[in-house]
């Protein structure tokens, strides 16, 4: 392997396995958070008549980190997109370079 395969295989490579880590994570903490607000709904009458309230008994711990996770979602979906196009970028010189032995 080149230099520049190594070079562009490292740094996709440290794009997307953080990526995959963090989205796999906000995946599953936005699962529990789903079950957690479905197992605690309650609907509470409120002072207008025929108007009720829904209400979860879901912990603010797991409601602050949810939303951290969810406010840079965004970025680890760009890191993981980046991070493809140079494993791309690689696969894709793998493959010219073999062609060209052919």
């Amino acid at each position: 392997m080149s230099i520049f395969n190594i070079f562009t295989l490292t740094i996709g490579l440290l794009f997307v396995v953080p990526s995959v880590l963090y989205l796999t994570v906000y995946a599953v903490l936005s699962i529990v958070v789903e079950i957690k607000k479905k197992r605690t709904l309650h609907i509470v009458p409120t002072e207008l008549e025929g108007v009720r309230e829904i209400k979860y008994d879901v912990p603010e711990k797991l409601l602050s980190r949810h939303k951290k996770l969810k406010k840079y979602s965004i970025w680890a979906k760009l890191s993981m997109s980046y991070g493809c196009a140079f494993l791309a970028i690689l696969f894709l010189n793998i493959l010219v370079s073999f062609i060209k032995s052919m």
